[in-house]
């Protein structure tokens, strides 16, 4: 069975984590200093690692691309383009970026409790 690098990679406890810790960190940040780079930093990456992880599946075991995927991909490439607009100095609304940053927040916190519950071995 094929196993992805990105796969293998979340299959360990600390990475979850660290990403959950990045979200929750670029938050407070904004909460504390009222600067979004942070997020918009955080947001870019974790698009771009969505981006790539759908982009590097072998086509031989990825299912046909259905509306579902489709609609991820656009979600997160919009999410990806006003991060980055917004990193370059373009003026973005900034509860576009928030919308991003609370959609991704909220899959992340899905794919921790996911991997924390049925995939990692704790003992």
């Amino acid at each position: 069975m094929y196993r992805h690098f990105i796969d293998q990679l979340m299959s360990h406890s600390a990475t979850p984590m660290l990403i959950m810790a990045a979200y929750a960190g670029a938050l407070l940040w904004r909460i504390l200093r009222k600067d979004d780079k942070p997020a918009l930093w955080v947001n870019a990456i974790t698009t771009i690692a969505a981006l790539a992880y759908i982009a590097l599946v072998p086509k031989s075991t990825a299912p046909s691309l259905d509306a579902k995927i489709a609609a991820f991909i656009g979600i997160q490439t919009v999410i990806f383009l006003s991060a980055v607009a917004g990193l370059c100095g373009l003026r973005i609304p900034s509860w576009i970026n928030w919308v991003g940053f609370a959609i991704n927040f909220a899959w992340i916190t899905v794919l921790t409790v996911y991997f924390l519950t049925f995939t990692m071995r704790l003992f």
